[in-house]
C-alpha cells in the first residue's frame, strides 16, 4: 500500500492562524495517518500531496515533529517507510517547510515553491483615528503590554522586538531545511541562507538549486 496525506490550503490547527502566509489540515490528523502506516505492515511509503502557501509557525513545526517521530518509532521496529512529498499549484513557505525533511521531492512543472521566510504584518490605524477623533483606552500592567498597537504610531523599540522573534523562527525554517536538504542537489548552509530572502520558485529554478528533487508526477 502506500499512503496519501494530502494538504490542501493554509496549514493551521484546529483555531489556527497563519504567521507563515497563508486550514486543511493540521499535526493531529498527520498523526493519526502516520499511526495507521506504522501499524499496518503492508504500508511501503506515504505520499504527501502538498498544496499550500503555507499557515501556522507551530502546526508546521508539530508536523515535521510528528514525521520526526514516525521515523525514530519505525527505526525501533527495524522498519522504513520512506514518504515522497509532490507539490501542487503551490508549496511555498510552510508548505516548504514541511516538506524539508521528507526523502524525496517531486514538483510538477508548474509548481511555485520557496518564499522561504517568515512574515509579521499588521495595519496601523494611528492617522487615521487621528484624523476622526478616535483613541484607545489602554490600562496595561507593563509598557510592552499593547505592542504595536494599531492605534498609535509604531516605535523602533517595538518593531525590535518582534523583528528579533521572526529572525529566531527564520533560523528554525533554515535549521528543518538543512537537516533535509544539505547535499541535494549540491546545496549548501551558504547557499540556502542566499536562497532564503522570501522569494518563490519556479519548478526548473528549484530543481537546479536543489531544493526539489525532480520533476515530474507522482
Amino acid at each position: 500500500k502506500i499512503l496519501r496525506i494530502s494538504v490542501q490550503g493554509a496549514i493551521m490547527g484546529e483555531g489556527g492562524g497563519f504567521p507563515f502566509g497563508g486550514g486543511s489540515i493540521g499535526a493531529a490528523s498527520i498523526r493519526e495517518f502516520l499511526k495507521s502506516a506504522r501499524q499496518d505492515p503492508s504500508v511501503k511509503g506515504i505520499l504527501l500531496e502538498v498544496d499550500s502557501p503555507g499557515g501556522s509557525v507551530t502546526e508546521c513545526e508539530y508536523i515535521v515533529h510528528e514525521m520526526d517521530l514516525f521515523r525514530a518509532e519505525l527505526k525501533k521496529s527495524g522498519r522504513t517507510i520512506p514518504i515522497v512529498a509532490h507539490f501542487g499549484d503551490m508549496a511555498a513557505s510552510g508548505g516548504y517547510y514541511i516538506s524539508a525533511k521528507t526523502d524525496w521531492i517531486v514538483a510538477n512543472r508548474s509548481t511555485t515553491t520557496g518564499s522561504i521566510g517568515v512574515i509579521m504584518s499588521f495595519l496601523n490605524f494611528a492617522g487615521l483615528a487621528k484624523e476622526h477623533g478616535v483613541s484607545e483606552v489602554v490600562i496595561k500592567s507593563g509598557k510592552m503590554k499593547n505592542l504595536l498597537s494599531r492605534f498609535k504610531e509604531s516605535v523602533p523599540e517595538e518593531t525590535a522586538i518582534l523583528e528579533v522573534l521572526v529572525k529566531e523562527m527564520h533560523g528554525r525554517f533554515l535549521e528543518v531545511i538543512s537537516e533535509g536538504r544539505l547535499g541535494k542537489g549540491g546545496l549548501t548552509r551558504e547557499k540556502l541562507e542566499e536562497l532564503a530572502d522570501g522569494r518563490v520558485y519556479s519548478a526548473t529554478q528549484a530543481k537546479e538549486l536543489g531544493l526539489v528533487d525532480e520533476i515530474g508526477f507522482a
